[in-house]
């Protein structure tokens, strides 16, 4: 027997508490424990729990901060005495691996992914290394080292460098659009200089190490989504198309060959994230999230006409694979806790030809629970900018669900408010 700890309290760690609910009694899986922040946490509300413990004696919940090594401590002690191994999976990549290593014995406790993979990848400027090591296509960059250059020394050659468009980011910890800032081209360079510097004045503040990369032209934004397992295996679900606003993804659907994406691209995709997870010995699901750019005219490759850039990497469930809660047999979480529990990893069979998903941001002035394939996620307040639910859509055409997916148009005007 074995036992599952969920390392957050948000609604990636509810939709993997579901999903691993269906394994209790039926495989190996013998308890869940979750380590949320507190009460009013998305999975504790979906699973109306309380600091005691859910409802459903299968599950425990023990309130805590994931990333305070005693709030750690304390899920580790309260697992101590289970004769079994417990598998540690994580709703987010930011705690420090050091920290879970010096707490959870690895004679009790197995990580999925493994501390050294998530030790990569929980920061956007090792990923960057790590995907030149790998020869994979990525956005030129520059890293600030503050003992050889001064801030404002090395913003300014960031401007010199990257001279067709700029972007600064926080290695590690931004996202949905934090921790980014992009140069304007309709500002003048004085004015970008500016915003810049006081971007990375506060990321130096804060001690946030920092990278400078060119702004990519691109088409498309898209996303593979795979699954492997300790063993090597390999699943995928298909290319798709990510839009976003602000840096938060709003919309995400596909296939992404349905829509003018060639195949070869697909496969260029996928061999990019064997590369990566093979390197890493990854476990579990990940999202590698790319940009997808045509030549121009007079710069035409002769082999093909596209580029594929990578632009991060999320090692765990990701916003991009929502809609295979509704639009495949084997969603995202189940696919994520087979592999890292070790269980028969099947092939991921779709249940329609044509998904997508639109993230509910900010306070909707309608309610979407009469809708079948809405997800809400019992987050409480409601503002600007934060996720509270999402919208899938399966369809038997691309016309069936563009056609679907603009009688809710008003919600992608909700997210720019």
């Amino acid at each position: 027997m074995q036992g599952l700890l969920i390392l957050g309290g948000g609604q990636l760690s509810r939709f993997l508490a579901e999903a691993a609910l269906k394994f209790v009694g039926r495989e190996r899986l013998e308890s869940i424990t979750i380590l949320a922040e507190n009460e009013s946490c998305s999975v504790v509300r979906a699973l109306d729990s309380s600091a005691s413990g859910s409802i459903d004696p299968r599950v425990s919940v023990i309130l805590g901060d994931p990333r305070k090594q005693e709030s750690l401590q304390k899920a580790a002690t309260a697992l101590a005495g289970k004769s079994h191994l417990t598998t540690v999976v994580f709703e987010n990549e930011w705690i420090a691996p050091q920290t879970l290593e010096s707490i959870f014995f690895p004679d009790r406790f197995a990580f999925a992914p493994s501390l050294e993979a998530i030790g990569t990848l929980q920061r956007k400027d090792r990923q960057k290394l790590l995907l030149q090591s790998l020869g994979v296509p990525t956005s030129p960059f520059m890293m600030w080292n503050p003992d050889a250059q001064t801030l404002e020394s090395w913003v300014t050659a960031g401007f010199t460098r990257h001279s067709d468009g700029l972007v600064l980011k926080w290695g590690s910890e931004g996202y949905d659009g934090k921790g980014t800032w992009i140069s304007d081209a309709n500002a003048s360079t004085s004015s970008n200089l500016e915003s810049a510097l006081i971007f990375a004045s506060h990321a130096q503040a804060q001690g946030v190490p920092l990278f400078a990369e060119s702004k990519i032209p691109f088409v498309h934004e898209l996303s593979i989504l795979g699954v492997r397992s300790a063993g090597g295996q390999i699943e995928f679900y298909p290319l798709s198309i990510s839009e976003q606003i602000g840096g938060i993804c709003v919309d995400n659907y596909g296939p992404a060959t349905e829509f003018n994406i060639p195949r070869e691209t697909e496969i260029a995709a996928q061999e990019i994230w064997r590369k990566i997870a093979d390197e890493l010995d990854y476990i579990g699901v990940m999202a590698v999230e790319l940009f997808y750019t045509e030549s121009p005219p007079g710069l035409k490759n002769s082999s093909r006409l596209w580029q594929l850039w990578v632009n991060e990497i999320a090692p765990r469930v990701h916003n991009t694979g929502h809609h295979t809660l509704d639009s495949f047999r084997i969603s995202q979480f189940e696919a994520h806790l087979r592999a890292s529990l070790g269980y028969i990893l099947p092939e991921l069979t779709p249940r329609s030809p044509f998904f997508g998903m639109r993230n509910v941001i900010g306070d909707s002035p309608y309610s979407l629970e009469s809708e079948p394939l809405y997800h809400d996620y019992q987050k409480s307040p409601a503002r600007a900018g934060r996720k509270m639910g999402h919208l899938n859509f399966v369809a038997s055409s691309r016309e069936s669900l563009v056609e679907q997916m603009e009688k809710f148009s008003w919600l992608k005007k909700l997210a720019k408010k």
